[in-house]
């Protein structure tokens, strides 16, 4: 089997090895995170066709998450690029783009309305392309699509593998500027005042059922009801009658007695 090697010759450990010419175009990077505060990052976005993640660490610093998403066609043929708003609003959109040797000519559309036409990405070098502003636009809640169609090249431009171009998306940054309403206030509820508890000794009861329970419960040895309150002097008492008292809270609790004046 022939392998497309280069004559150059790298002396190993275990002798001769053949090493393969470098392409960049086959380079892969870690993937980026993303997105984050406005940035969908082009490498993380779903895939279509020949769409790649490519990582561009070895280029240089200059690429959001060291990786773009790379693409490869013929002119007339188009990139797609999909992402979702989850608010409906009025957004900044830019694009951060690659320029590279091979790299063609591109028109931009957003759900099918060309917005940039001419996006030159020849360069003799492989570094960021200078943002492309795509200016306010109104977005709904749900999926948007954006198109990349290759339309031509720089005449400086090299095909790549003879037959089309290439086309590097680092990111697409989109800012939301609709206001935001500020948070409804929720009015505090007033903190509630637990009911103080009421502390009354026997002694401060007595004169109360002297004057309103002993009539009918103890005085004159009268005890309607079989209840005689004036025998229970202790708190003894009380805890020793438990019957006795359980008679008593009832008919206090059902407005039985003391009787009306």
């Amino acid at each position: 089997m022939r392998l497309p090697i280069s004559p150059a010759l790298l002396l190993g450990a275990t002798g001769l090895i053949f090493a393969a010419p470098f392409d960049y175009h086959s380079v892969r990077g870690r993937e980026a995170q993303g997105p984050v505060n406005g940035i969908l990052e082009g490498e993380l976005l779903p895939k279509h066709g020949k769409s790649r993640s490519q990582g561009m660490r070895s280029f240089g610093a200059g690429w959001s998450g060291d990786a773009h998403l790379l693409w490869d066609g013929k002119v007339g043929q188009e990139m797609t690029a999909e992402f979702r708003i989850e608010e409906a609003g009025i957004y900044q959109v830019a694009t951060q783009l690659t320029l590279a040797p091979d790299y063609g000519i591109f028109s931009l559309s957003l759900n099918g309305k060309v917005l940039r036409r001419g996006i030159d990405l020849y360069s003799p070098e492989v570094i960021p392309a200078a943002p492309v502003d795509l200016g306010k636009l109104p977005l709904t809640r749900g999926k948007h699509t954006l198109s990349f169609k290759l339309t031509g090249a720089n005449p400086k431009a090299s095909m790549y593998q003879k037959s089309g171009y290439l086309m590097g998306l680092d990111f697409i940054k989109i800012v939301n500027l609709t206001p935001q309403e500020p948070p409804v206030a929720k009015t505090p509820e007033p903190e509630k005042t637990p009911t103080p508890e009421i502390s009354v000794t026997l002694e401060e009861m007595q004169p109360v059922l002297a004057t309103y329970c002993f009539g009918c419960h103890g005085d004159k040895g009268k005890e309607k009801g079989k209840v005689n309150l004036k025998e229970l002097t202790t708190g003894k008492d009380y805890l020793s009658n438990i019957e006795v008292v359980r008679k008593a809270a009832e008919a206090t609790a059902h407005q039985e007695m003391p009787p009306e004046d």
